[in-house]
């Protein structure tokens, strides 16, 4: 088994039906129930008896995941699984996982594209928009196998939060295996700066301790005001893997960007550009000259004028950005 990446393919961007500019007002969305600071959604994939599309071929397998908005036109790519070689019943490791502030209601579609990947040297991560009138572009290195969607509602509100879904053909007739959609709720961490999971390995008991940053007199919860001020725009990843005793391991990897990152940059620009305001005044305010010195005046002028105008630029570039990666890990067995 191999974990990598997935790559890039426009094929089937038109199996899923593009609802209608004008059609958005006629129903109301319906928000997920969720926990605050957690994701909305999770869920992991496996496929089951894949048919090759050439007879004898060990595939090589993974699952790139689109989302279409109730009330937005066009197929957006989300996220892929990393590749499984060698079996007909890939298992992935990989989760989807949507964070807190993305929008998905009961009502999104979410399509399952399964490829056969031939050519790992040209996968490589991309999130686009595909519109209906936009011509793919050419699939290199792998080949579709079949897809499958399903609505989010549909998920929640299945026997169990399972559904098993047919991997279809292009032209939606030939079934060519299946494919397993399964809603993960991982644990909370209540109160506390530790999240604390025992598993018995070869009748030894280890704990797995993942830290969390939260200052040790306010608690999870009560910190998540002053969290949600300064963290923005978070992404989240899940996995999953097999334990000595046959049990699932699973890993949540949250990231967000801070803020306040930029702030000590941003206010030394910010003074550099008081300085060399102040300093052309007082070149100015020097009155008439000799014209040797005059030009000089000049020149200076000129140079700081450059220089304000060039941290003016760079103050406007980090005032778009909202910060670095912050990272924090969420584990359960």
């Amino acid at each position: 088994m191999e974990i990598k990446e997935e790559g890039t393919s426009e094929e089937g961007q038109h199996f899923l039906p593009t609802p209608q500019a004008n059609d958005t007002g006629d129903f109301q969305l319906t928000s997920i129930q969720k926990t605050p600071d957690e994701p909305q959604l999770e869920f992991i994939l496996a496929c089951k008896d894949l048919v090759a599309p050439v007879r004898d071929r060990k595939l090589s397998t993974l699952v790139q995941i689109s989302i279409i908005h109730p009330t937005e036109e066009g197929l957006i790519r989300y996220s892929s699984t990393e590749i499984v070689e060698g079996t007909r019943d890939p298992l992935f490791l990989t989760g989807v996982t949507f964070p807190s502030e993305y929008p998905i209601y009961e009502e999104t579609k979410i399509k399952l594209t399964v490829y056969d990947v031939k050519d790992k040297s040209h996968d490589t991560v991309r999130t686009s928009v595909l519109h209906e009138h936009k011509d793919p572009l050419p699939d290199i290195g792998r080949s579709f196998l079949g897809y499958a969607s399903f609505k989010v509602g549909e998920l929640l509100k299945s026997k169990e939060q399972l559904l098993a879904l047919s991997l279809r053909t292009s032209d939606g007739g030939k079934v060519v295996g299946t494919i397993e959609v399964s809603v993960v709720k991982m644990g909370e961490i209540e109160d506390g700066e530790a999240d604390h999971i025992t598993t018995d390995v070869q009748g030894q008991k280890c704990a797995l301790v993942c830290e969390c940053t939260a200052p040790e007199s306010v608690s999870r919860k009560d910190n998540l005001p002053f969290l949600n001020a300064v963290l923005k725009n978070p992404v989240c990843k899940l996995y999953r893997f097999p334990t000595s005793d046959n049990k699932w391991m699973r890993i949540r990897e949250q990231m967000s960007e801070s803020v306040l990152s930029f702030h000590i940059p941003k206010e030394l620009i910010s003074l550099h550009i008081k300085e060399d305001l102040c300093r052309n005044q007082e070149l100015k305010e020097l009155g008439e000259l000799s014209p040797h010195w005059d030009n000089l005046r000049k020149n200076v002028l000129t140079h700081c004028d450059q220089m304000v105008n060039m941290y003016q630029d760079i103050l406007t570039e980090l005032s778009k950005e909202t910060g670095v990666r912050t990272i924090s890990l969420h584990i359960q067995t």
